[in-house]
């Protein structure tokens, strides 16, 4: 009796774990959350099949990952998959498995993160959406088609098979960009930018605009080809522009195909607000004044000079390091001088006896 009951216990158990493993949908339109589990997300460490029937549609409402392999088996046409944004649907593997007719379509809005294969089984799917995914191989995507209506996620992998006639591929991106950044350091601008993944990258070329409208080529330099592992790149601008200026990165396949990132701007100058001095002070009636800024010698330099009150008495304009400054035939008294440079602004006190 008790090995019976036993034997009960187990079969009831085994048959439980079955159907909490496989999720089908029950009417034209099935919420994950609803239907499947609960929520407010899932978290599988085996693997799971999703079935949607013929005309019917799966929304993931929520945050799902699957461990091992996420099977997709859309049954007939019409089937379509949804992903919600903000939602994320994570698995080792995906694989999509159902009829050959057309009419399939995988829309995401949210994310979409393969630890391994997303394997679309030369099915006919229709790839729609503003979110992203992400996979380290992409397999069968020969009759996938994602750019065709102009609506497609942002899809990163390390490698993607199409086939000789797919054009699924054309949308996954060469290069998966950690970070790009442009620093003053001395007399030069240093550009930095990593990539964690990189797939048929010929090379890049930096940009600069002082604009943000028209840009010059700066240089170029050879890309990786493709790697899987994180590449740090660096440029330094030995001529670089005064005050703000824009770069951006050009990424060039080797089939020609080109991506732009950025701009990102950058503020120079040699002025240090801490050297900005007036030299001599006191000064005589007529006596020529140095104004020490630390400038470049093409960096612009503003001068004025002011009473007491505010009013404007006198303006300049020069450059460099060390500007002298002719100043009117002023009584003597207390002056306020201006210095502008490098996009700082200083106030002194002058006193002409």
């Amino acid at each position: 009796m008790n090995r019976s009951l036993l034997v009960f216990v187990s079969v009831v158990f085994f048959t439980l774990r079955l159907d909490a493993q496989t999720c089908q949908t029950n009417a034209t339109t099935t919420n994950f959350f609803t239907t499947c589990d609960g929520g407010p997300s899932y978290n599988d460490p085996d693997d799971y099949t999703i079935r949607i029937r013929n005309g019917e549609t799966m929304i993931i409402n929520g945050d799902v990952t699957i461990t091992g392999t996420l099977t997709i088996n859309m049954l007939g046409a019409s089937a379509l998959v949804i992903v919600q944004s903000p939602h994320t649907l994570e698995a080792g593997n995906i694989i999509f498995t159902g009829s050959a007719t057309t009419g399939k379509v995988l829309e995401v809005d949210g994310a979409i993160t393969v630890d391994q294969t997303l394997d679309f089984g030369d099915f006919n799917v229709d790839v729609d959406g503003s979110g992203s995914i992400d996979a380290m191989t992409i397999d069968n995507a020969d009759n996938v088609d994602c750019s065709g209506d102009g609506d497609c996620p942002t899809i990163t992998s390390t490698s993607c098979d199409d086939g000789a006639s797919g054009t699924f591929c054309n949308d996954v991106l060469p290069i998966e960009l950690t970070f790009f950044r442009a620093v003053p350091t001395g007399s030069n601008v240093e550009l930095k930018w990593q990539t964690a993944s990189e797939e048929n990258n010929d090379f890049f070329t930096i940009e600069r605009s002082a604009d943000a409208r028209q840009y010059e080529v700066m240089a170029t330099l050879n890309g990786a080809g493709t790697s899987l592992s994180s590449i740090d790149y660096v440029f330094r601008d030995t001529n670089p522009v005064f005050g703000t200026s824009y770069y951006r990165l050009k990424q060039t396949d080797f089939d020609g195909r080109y991506e732009y990132f950025g701009p990102i701007s950058v503020f120079f100058t040699q002025v240090d607000a801490s050297l900005i001095k007036i030299f001599p002070n006191p000064v005589e009636p007529g006596q020529p004044v140095k104004v020490i800024t630390g400038a470049d010698d093409n960096e612009p330099v503003g001068v004025r000079v002011l009473d007491p009150q505010g009013k404007m008495l006198y303006r300049s304009r020069t450059s460099g390091s060390v500007s002298s400054v002719l100043l009117p035939n002023f009584s003597p008294g207390i002056y306020l001088v201006e210095v502008t440079a490098g996009g700082l602004k200083k106030m002194k006190r002058l006193s002409i006896q």
